[in-house]
Formats: structure tokens, C-alpha cells, sequence
């Protein structure tokens, strides 16, 4: 906790080139991938009379001048697309440009049923995609091939990039897939999307992460910078440096836990004072948020 896996990974991306969820208990994989759901929308009125369901029209002109449209506003089921789709459609609109799905906190959901059929696209291949595409169920395949969040508002330009990916097998073979993945028949992650997780290996995990999903990752240890900042913390009215106090601490917390993971990094307790109030910003930790 503290050592800055959030803060690094916001530093590499930002708004436009990523899309952020967060695990937790609940989570599952209609709230990580999409799921038909009740939204309000703007729909024709219908009428019934001798011809059969007619749809109401209105050329009479109401108080203000205006012809009355012939629609109003209606509960209906459409797909709504989550993180993952986001991020999918994204980096599928265009190739060049990277594009980053965030999960904090991957740890705190059960991955297995989160992922579902998805775990077989972390399997990458020296180019960067998936070594193997996945055939979507047809929820999935109708949203990308017909919805406008999907690829159907796309450019032909844009179209005609995904028509010609081909997806190159680490034995040497070659499958087109493009026309089959913007039609939405074939999942396949583009080699520019690229999933980047966070995860405190001494949070007790709701949910054990299996060892088959562990080594679709590349994990990289965020070590504790004891000179990150320079701050201070205060008890009473003497102040000490907080990186003096976390160099003596924490080999005490691994000797009675015998886990360098229990151990408290830099941003563990955040500045919420200054020590001269011509700076500025925070330096000094309060004894209240200290304790």
C-alpha cells in the first residue's frame, strides 16, 4: 500500500487513450463486458385502428408553431457496453494509436467469472494480439456489428483497417479475421489495447486468482522510494521525517509478519499540512492522520 501503482499507471495514460474500472466483490461479467438493460429513450408512437399498428403522426401545429414529432419517451432493454467493450471498440477504431484498459484492485473480484471466455484472449502472440480469437455470443455480436457505439458508426476508413487485420500465428500461418471481427462474429485483441492491472498482494483476496490467470500477466513489483518526497510527520509538538520513521518500521513489520508485502509504503499516509505555509504544497502529516 502506497508504493504509487495507481499514480504510475495514471502518469502513462489519460482520459482519451483509456478507459478505468475497478474489481470488487460484486462485480461480474455483465458489469465488466456489457449486458442488455432498461434506459429511456426517444421512441415512434403507435396507434391501432382498422389498418392494423400505424405510426402516429401529427401535421397539426401546436401552440408554439411547431408539428409534434410522433415519438416519446419509452423504457427500453438495449445492450450497454462496459469497460471492456469500450476499450475494445476503441483500440479497434484505430490501430495506431494505444490504448489502455485500467483495473484497479483486479484482486478484490472473482477473475474467473469476471473474465468468462475472455481468459483465452490474454494468450498473446509475439505481434501483440490475441493468439486465438473467441466466437462472441450474439448479444455481443449484434452491439458491435449494428450499434453506434459499436463499430457501426465507424468510417469507412476505419472499417477497411479492421477488414484487412490479419491475425499472424506464433507457428507461421495466417488467418484473416478482420471482416469476421467488425462484424462481431470473433472476439480478438488488437496488439495496441494493451490491459494494465493493480493489486496489493497483502489485501486478503475475496476470491483466490488461479495460477493459470496469473501467468497470462506480466507483473512488475512496485518497490518502496523512501525519497519520494521529502516529508514530515508531526506527534506533539516535534516533527521527524517520515522516510526515516518507514526505514525503521518496516523491517519490523517483515520480521513479525515474515511478508515484505506488509510493509507501509511512502504514500501510505498522505501530507495534509505544511510546515511553512508559503509552500505549495503539503508536507507535513498530521498527528490525527498519522495515528
Amino acid at each position: 500500500p502506497g508504493t504509487g501503482k495507481s499514480f504510475t499507471i495514471d502518469d502513462k495514460t489519460d482520459d482519451e487513450n483509456s478507459v478505468r474500472t475497478t474489481f470488487h466483490p460484486d462485480s461480474d461479467y455483465a458489469s465488466f463486458v456489457g449486458a442488455y438493460k432498461p434506459t429511456m429513450e426517444y421512441d415512434d408512437i403507435h396507434y391501432v385502428n382498422s389498418d392494423g399498428v400505424v405510426r402516429y403522426t401529427n401535421p397539426d401545429k401546436n401552440r408554439e408553431g411547431r408539428v409534434h414529432p410522433g415519438t416519446e419517451k419509452k423504457i427500453v432493454y438495449k445492450y450497454v457496453p462496459q469497460a471492456f467493450l469500450k476499450a475494445y471498440v476503441a483500440a479497434w477504431s484505430n490501430l495506431d494509436t494505444p490504448y489502455f484498459l485500467i483495473i484497479e484492485e483486479i484482486n478484490r473480484g472473482n477473475c474467473a467469472q469476471i473474465f468468462g471466455d475472455l481468459f483465452q484472449l490474454l494468450d498473446r502472440n509475439n505481434a501483440g494480439s490475441s493468439s486465438y480469437a473467441i466466437h462472441a455470443d450474439e448479444d455481443i455480436s449484434q452491439f458491435l456489428s449494428s450499434d453506434n457505439k459499436g463499430f457501426a458508426a465507424l468510417s469507412d476508413e476505419q472499417k477497411d483497417a479492421i477488414r484487412a487485420f490479419e491475425l499472424h500465428k506464433d507457428n507461421g500461418k495466417t488467418q484473416a479475421v478482420g471482416q469476421n471481427i467488425l462484424d462481431g462474429k470473433l472476439l480478438l485483441l488488437p496488439p495496441n489495447l494493451y490491459i494494465w492491472a493493480t493489486m496489493n498482494t497483502s489485501d486478503q483476496s475475496l476470491f483466490p486468482i488461479d495460477s493459470a490467470f496469473k501467468r497470462r500477466w506480466n507483473w512488475e513489483y512496485m518497490p518502496i522510494d523512501y525519497d519520494a518526497m521529502d516529508w514530515q510527520f508531526e506527534v506533539g509538538s516535534k516533527r521527524y521525517l517520515w522516510s526515516d520513521f518507514l526505514k525503521k518500521m518496516n523491517p519490523l513489520i517483515y520480521n513479525l509478519t515474515q511478508s515484505s508485502d506488509k510493509q507501509i509504503g511512502y504514500f501510505f499516509a498522505k501530507a495534509d499540512k505544511k510546515t511553512d505555509e508559503a509552500l505549495t504544497e503539503n508536507n507535513l502529516i498530521s498527528e490525527k492522520t498519522f495515528l
